[in-house]
């Protein structure tokens, strides 16, 4: 996710910074940017982690 610095959905912005702080995402400032990205790795981690979840609540 990237957005012009100044532009702000303040709610969005928050819970990506919790990401960033657990390790999730990385965020950066780069010319006029506000940048978040997954880290490398973290996207199969976390569909696996999800489809626990969503195993569990389906009782299966």
């Amino acid at each position: 996710l990237a957005r012009r610095v100044g532009c702000t959905n303040r709610k969005g912005v928050t819970y990506l910074r919790v990401l960033a702080g657990i390790g999730v995402v990385e965020e950066e400032l780069a010319a006029g940017l506000h940048i978040f990205k997954l880290k490398n790795g973290r996207l199969t981690e976390l569909i696996k982690e999800t489809m626990k979840l969503l195993e569990g609540e389906s009782g299966g």
